[in-house]
């Protein structure tokens, strides 16, 4: 880590100019209070374009980088950073305890899981009689009976749901969710859905569907809009008001969820809804997925050929996507090759994966089988650079070649 060469930022660069809102900070101070996080290991680098960030981000795998944006001029003109999550937070907290103005995004990366997330306003001036909070509770309850109802698998979930335990394969797809709960609220006039816009000339829905775009910016708790003075907060009915520690500040991301916790995807809903362009594509995670040749690991891709290639049950690694930010590997695999660990058996028709997390190094099965959903196997140590290096021992696989 030493070795590398990052960029210094500045004051200015890292959260922008604002000679009206603040006084410029001494750039020998700041320097030096930049250089302490650099000193300590902490990692971090400033791109004028998302595309920059986003290959430096891909080529630090190891450093589990990760791509926000700061905002410095009323047009939106914005910078991007690409740091850690634990390396960002920290300097995140010094800007706050020291009341520098805070104006930054997470990036939505195209592609990559999110939680599902609403952006709800409207103007109280033309929608003074309107009940705000009453309006957020319908809306949650309208969320959940239409979970259950797309997605069965939701039945699982508490009764009170929290938004943050519903991870979609992408914002995209949580958009395609989105966009038909409004549909359904709109058509049935559920009265809580509809409002007057801004200009008081026109209705909208009180849920803003334009924020699912690829790689979309997302402001911040604790940030506000350039040139304002009202911040992202917890409302006082939350469990995290008044309070903003590293692991409020992480619930808080979007785009925080780990590749191990089970998505819902456009592929479990009718093509009605899905749409041929979302149902029909896989996902390009971080900008490293394959469907043949070697992954970035390929002494984990020897790991699985041994174990999938089984004489009477032979497979193969239909595709891999390389999830860099998170050191993980999900290989789907097709064949012959379907063992599921919960049912002891080969499945007769649905594949399973496997998902090899390489910061833990181990490798461990998970099943399409709608039977097997959520079920993850028991793990497999990656313990070396050859496929020899593997726990898979030879009595396993000899039991796993077994008719369906």
């Amino acid at each position: 880590m030493s070795d590398r060469k990052f960029k210094t930022l500045s004051s200015q660069s890292f959260y922008g100019e604002s000679a009206t809102a603040v006084p410029p900070v001494a750039e020998p101070e700041s320097r030096k209070r930049l250089l302490e996080f650099l000193e300590d290991g902490f990692l971090l680098k400033e791109f004028k374009t998302q595309k920059e960030a986003f290959e430096f981000a891909n080529a630090n795998p190891r450093n589990l980088m990760h791509v926000f944006a700061v905002e410095f001029e009323k047009s939106g003109k914005r910078l991007y950073v690409a740091a850690s999550y634990s390396t960002f937070w920290k300097i995140y907290q010094r800007m706050k305890l020291r009341s520098q103005p805070l104006h930054f995004y997470e990036v939505i990366r195209e592609g990559n899981s999110s939680k599902l997330y609403y952006d709800v306003e409207f103007s109280k001036v033309v929608n003074g009689e309107r009940d705000g909070e009453k309006m957020v509770d319908d809306l949650l309850l309208e969320t959940q009976k239409l979970l259950v109802e797309l997605f069965p698998s939701m039945m699982r979930f508490s009764r009170h749901l929290i938004l943050p335990q519903v991870n979609f394969r992408s914002n995209e797809e949580a958009g395609v969710f989105v966009k038909e709960l409004c549909r359904r609220c709109v058509e049935s006039k559920k009265e809580f859905i509809s409002i007057v816009d801004a200009s008081g000339e026109s209705q909208t829905t009180f849920v803003d569907q334009a924020v699912y775009t690829k790689n979309r910016c997302f402001r911040l708790i604790g940030s506000s809009k350039y040139g304002r003075s009202t911040p992202l907060l917890f409302t006082e009915r939350s469990p995290y008001a008044h309070q903003l520690h590293e692991q409020v500040f992480l619930k808080s991301l979007v785009s925080n969820v780990s590749p191990l916790e089970p998505c819902l995807s456009v592929d479990e809903l009718p093509q009605s809804l899905a749409g041929s362009r979302l149902a029909r594509r896989t996902p390009a995670v971080n900008g490293m997925q394959g469907s043949s040749g070697p992954s970035p690991h390929p002494h984990v891709d020897a790991i699985i050929e041994k174990l999938i290639s089984l004489p009477n049950h032979k497979g193969y690694v239909r595709n891999w996507v390389y999830y860099g930010s998170n050191m993980t590997i999900i290989y789907n695999i097709a064949g012959l090759y379907r063992f599921c660990e919960n049912v002891q058996r080969h499945h007769r028709s649905n594949n399973i994966y496997l998902i090899a997390d390489l910061v833990e190094g181990e490798i461990r099965q998970y099943c399409y089988d709608p039977d097997c959903r959520g079920f993850r196997s028991s793990p497999w140590i990656i313990a070396g650079d050859t496929a020899d290096d593997g726990s898979i021992p030879d009595e396993l696989l000899n039991a796993m070649d077994v008719d369906f």
